[in-house]
């Protein structure tokens, strides 16, 4: 489980939990980790309404996918929506409204539902994946969730004027940039693989891993910070892990010796390798940085990933 605080690149969470939990069961944690004015955006997993409220309660916003199957009404609370019969008189390519959703009265959720049409391609796709999921569990998907794989469902605390239903898609989209430094955990660090069957040796192995890409990542998101503020420029994350892993054994060599040695090294050839891990600035294609810096109108203090 961990909490990525994408603007600065701060990791403030590495947990280990079994594999077998479900994501949902680690929600509890979330809102001591949110501040005011922060922007979290986590995905389908995380959905639960009491988390959602005790955000709002905090005075922060969140971005999420909708949960299918989660009850839905009208702002006045004077009849249920049903979602499906909605979207079906939809011309456009885009619908919200201001909606209330969940059964409970105690975790009710006030918010804005907006749906995006997807492309027919991509519908068909996730119809193909809803009726192979259901097929495994010896069910059949419900209409409801067949009709509905035609939009992209989401739900949020933030107003339409900060952000707008056809940008909300493209602020979420930097959730991605959690599932890329989980990349890097495993193409450049490895953590996934281990020659130990030894269960001490091997939490000893994964959390070595884990400090290594906790700080190298800082070091990143800090660097990365200061060249957009100054040169509208980014560091490639990649290009940067891949070059200090290649100066790891020997930093590893100085610090066995002196830690102020290893410091020194350490500052030299970060500041060589600057130069080397740039991003190479594409015409045909917007980064991450450049969306939001274009794109968002919300003040937030800090834009929180959990995944």
């Amino acid at each position: 489980q961990t909490f990525y605080e994408y603007k600065s690149g701060e990791i403030s969470l590495f947990e280990l939990t079994p594999g077998t939990n479900p994501d949902n069961k680690n929600t509890k944690q979330i809102p001591a980790k949110i501040n005011p004015n922060d922007l979290l955006l986590t995905d389908l997993g995380y959905f639960c309404l009491n988390t959602f409220n005790k955000i709002i309660q905090k005075r922060a916003f969140f971005i999420s996918r909708f949960k299918i199957g989660t009850c839905i009404w009208d702002s006045e609370m004077q009849k249920p929506i049903e979602l499906k019969k909605v979207l079906m008189g939809v011309k456009g390519n885009a619908y919200q409204m201001e909606v209330k959703i969940g059964a409970d009265e105690k975790t009710r959720v006030s918010c804005r539902l907006i749906c995006l049409r997807v492309k027919e391609e991509v519908a068909n796709k996730r119809r193909m994946r809803l009726k192979k999921e259901a097929k495994k569990k010896g069910r059949i998907p419900s209409a409801q969730s067949l009709a509905l794989a035609d939009w992209t469902i989401m739900i949020t605390n933030v107003s339409e004027k900060c952000i707008h239903s056809e940008m909300l898609w493209r602020i979420y989209a930097i959730r991605w940039q959690i599932e890329l430094l989980f990349k890097q955990l495993k193409s450049v660090l490895q953590v996934h693989h281990s020659n130990t069957g030894n269960e001490y040796r091997l939490k000893c192995e994964t959390y070595g891993k884990l400090i290594m890409g906790t700080f190298i990542s800082r070091i990143h998101g800090t660097i990365n910070a200061e060249l957009w503020n100054t040169n509208k420029r980014e560091l490639s994350m990649d290009k940067f892990y891949k070059r200090i892993q290649e100066r790891a054994f020997h930093l590893l060599e100085l610090l066995l010796t002196s830690v102020g040695k290893a410091v020194t090294y350490l500052k030299k050839e970060v500041g060589c390798l600057i130069k080397n891990c740039m991003k190479c600035r594409q015409q045909s294609r917007t980064t991450t940085l450049q969306s939001i810096e274009e794109n968002v109108f919300l003040i937030v203090e800090d834009l929180k990933v959990y995944s």
